[in-house]
This record gives structure tokens, C-alpha cells and sequence, in this order.
């Protein structure tokens, strides 16, 4: 199932082979603290994807408000909507990076255009921090990878 992945990528991190591998509808969440290879991880995911002939786009949020990460994702659901017929023919990834919620107001109204992206057949793949373990729990279709997933596999290499 690796064919396209080097064998070195996929020692970075035990998250990169269910981004690389991800379904149309999947969601995967990267939990950790900076340092982690977040960034790192799903850069990679989004090359992969690439090179493969995938969709993919990343949008690194850090510093973004709430509001303006809502409307970053409204703007790729909108031309998610208009190609739709593209995303059966291809895999297609959102990988959004440094994603921070102040508050459940913020983490709701996150998770509910996240929601929608996945309802229309896009995969993503969210980083963010465990103060906001908040958004992870309002997305009901995801796989997570906490720190404690990412240090274990770090100390093992």
C-alpha cells in the first residue's frame, strides 16, 4: 500500500501513512505540541498526494482567527461543490496546520464547515494543539494522533 511512499517518510511519523492512505470522507487529527513534526507531517501528506495525481491543498492557520479559517474552508467548499464530480475520480486533501480555537464557540463553528467538507467526499487533515482537544471531539468521523502517539513513536526510531 506503500508503493509511492519511501520507506524514510515513513519513519517520521506514525500519523503520515493513515494521511498518505486516507479515504474520501476521513478525517485525521494531529493533537500535539509544537515540535512534534505536525507541520512536518502533513507538508509531506500533501506532497504525497501530489505526487500521485491527488487534489490537495494546505492552508497553515496560524495566527488566523476563528472567522478567518471558517472562511478559508467555506472558499474550498464552495469549489469542492463546483467540481464534485472531480472528487470521485480523485483523492482529494485539505490539510489545515496550527488550527487554534479560543473557546467552543470557535470550535463549533470550526467543526461544523469541517463537517460539511467531509460530507462532500474531501479527506482532511487538521494539526493543532491539546488545548484544543475541544475540536477534535466535535468532529464525529476522524482518526487522532495525540502526542503521546507521535513521542512513542519518536523514542522508538
Amino acid at each position: 500500500m506503500f508503493e509511492t511512499m519511501p520507506s524514510s517518510l515513513q519513519m517520521e511519523s506514525p500519523a503520515l501513512p493513515t494521511l498518505v492512505n486516507m479515504q474520501p470522507s476521513e478525517c485525521t487529527i494531529i493533537c500535539a505540541e509544537p515540535g512534534m513534526g505536525r507541520t512536518t507531517c502533513l507538508t509531506r501528506a500533501v506532497s504525497i498526494f501530489f505526487q500521485r495525481g491527488d487534489k490537495a491543498s494546505y492552508i497553515d492557520c496560524q495566527g488566523m482567527t476563528a472567522e478567518e479559517i471558517v472562511h478559508e474552508l467555506k472558499k474550498f467548499l464552495r469549489r469542492l461543490c463546483v467540481k464534485n464530480e472531480d472528487v470521485t475520480s480523485c483523492k482529494t486533501l485539505l490539510a489545515l496546520d496550527n488550527v487554534y480555537v479560543e473557546d467552543e464557540a470557535d470550535a463549533d463553528m470550526i467543526a461544523g464547515v469541517v463537517n460539511r467538507i467531509i460530507e462532500e467526499r474531501a479527506s482532511i487533515a487538521l494539526s493543532t494543539t491539546p488545548e484544543c482537544e475541544m475540536l477534535a471531539e466535535m468532529i464525529p468521523t476522524k482518526v487522532c494522533f495525540w502526542s503521546s502517539d507521535l513521542r512513542m513513536r519518536h523514542e522508538k526510531s
